[in-house]
């Protein structure tokens, strides 16, 4: 019975999460991968790229690399929240409120993954993308990368829940018997 309830917990893992986090931030295609450049005010700007209605949808994935001195006090992991704006056609878009935290400082060089933006309809144009720290970081992000993907999906919330499902009976059958 041991074996049927392990493989119902990585079943429900690759289902659930697993499905989630690839539909999320991998599904599509890789159209651009732009580097952010350091401006004024710790201002990181992604630089001009061009989305056609084709594309569609599309969604724009930032990846950081950051670090940050591990002498912290454990009970307050660093934290810091920025503001990402996109603009199309040098006119403002979107703002996005974002924040990368660290759930302990023993992690002193994480690496964050988070989706700015999906569009399902892609209005044409040329793009831009600008964080601007809200406050001073304690986290210094070392390579921020933006990518464009073109042809993404959203995950079926109905594969997603069974997953879950899955993985909590596996995990109570296990735990429980």
């Amino acid at each position: 019975m041991k074996p049927v309830l392990l493989l119902l917990i990585v079943a429900g893992l690759v289902l659930g999460p697993g499905y989630w986090i690839q539909a999320k931030f991998y599904s599509g295609d890789l159209a651009q991968t732009l580097d952010f450049k350091a401006g004024e005010a710790g201002r990181l700007d992604s630089g001009g790229f061009v989305l056609s209605a084709d594309m569609r949808p599309a969604g724009l994935i930032l990846k950081a690399q950051g670090s940050f001195a591990p002498n912290m006090d454990e009970s307050q992991p660093p934290a810091d929240r920025y503001l990402a704006q996109v603009y199309l056609d040098g006119r403002p878009f979107r703002e996005v409120e974002l924040r990368l935290a660290v759930k302990s400082v023993s992690d002193s060089n994480p690496a964050f993954v988070e989706r700015l933006l999906w569009l399902e309809a892609v209005t044409p144009g040329e793009y831009r993308v600008v964080l601007t720290p809200r406050a001073a970081p304690k986290i210094s992000l070392d390579r921020v990368r933006l990518e464009v993907r073109a042809g993404i999906r959203e995950p079926d919330g109905r594969v997603v829940a069974a997953g879950l499902a899955m993985l909590i009976l596996g995990a109570l059958a296990l735990f429980l018997g």
